[in-house]
């Protein structure tokens, strides 16, 4: 009797590798800052399904936890409530208003973009949003100055 070949058999074992060979590639990108999909191709070709264990953001601050976290869902804006619960299952525990706080400075600070009140993203995927700057007294005070040397 010929050898036949178990296809299923053969189909199953190079997609278990396959899997582990873009994870791995998924690994090194995000290690370089550079956000990638579940399928470790470029964002935006698919939505990624996020894959959170309970160490994904073990001893990260609360603001790199929630950028991971971003990089992770593949330009898909996450509520704070839906970060909150991203980052405690993740291993990273902080309170809702802590979070919504850190989001606010870090978004003031560029490092996070809000194309919606209360939703969050990555700057790269909304350029030009940029938070409305208040003026402040020494504002207000630099001006009164530049309009007096005139």
């Amino acid at each position: 009797m010929e050898n036949e070949v178990d296809y299923e058999a053969v189909l199953a074992d190079l997609e278990a590798k396959k899997a582990k060979i873009e994870a791995a590639i998924a690994g090194v990108k995000m290690m370089l800052g550079k956000a990638v999909s579940a399928s470790g191709g470029p964002l935006g070709v698919e939505k990624a399904q996020t894959s959170i264990s309970f160490d994904t953001f073990y001893s990260m601050t609360v603001i790199d936890s929630a950028k991971k976290y971003l990089t992770m869902v593949a330009k898909d804006a996450k509520s704070t409530k839906e970060i909150l619960k991203a980052l405690d299952s993740g291993g990273c525990k902080t309170t809702y208003s802590t979070l919504s706080s850190s989001l606010s400075r870090a978004y003031t600070a560029g490092e996070i973009a809000c194309p919606k009140r209360g939703m969050w993203g990555l700057p790269e995927w909304y350029p030009g949003n940029v938070p409305k700057r208040k003026k402040s007294s020494k504002d207000s005070e630099e001006t009164k100055e530049d309009k007096a040397k005139e």
